[in-house]
């Protein structure tokens, strides 16, 4: 696992090193842009983006990123951001 600032320019050597085939991307709603940069870095191995995260994951959030990590053959997942999600005005 990779955590930081400026992490993403690592993910390559990251996948690679823990040999991951297919990826899922989570994200917010609020972060769908980042989640794209991300699968377009990768393409090759991404499986798709969940942007359905929220603050304290509601069961039916968590269910649903289960359902397309159970149905996409997903060895993996790459969170954007941490903790907390917060909302800008």
């Amino acid at each position: 696992m990779i955590f930081g600032r400026g992490t993403v320019a690592k993910l390559g050597a990251e996948i690679e090193r823990m040999k991951l085939k297919r990826l899922l991307v989570l994200a917010t709603p609020q972060q769908i842009g980042e989640a794209e940069a991300i699968r377009d870095r990768i393409p090759e191995n991404c499986a798709g983006i969940f942007a359905g995260a929220t603050i304290h994951t509601p069961v039916d959030v968590t269910e649903a990123a289960l359902k397309m990590i159970a149905s996409g053959d997903v060895d993996g997942t790459i969170a954007i951001g941490g903790g907390s999600t917060s909302i800008s005005p």
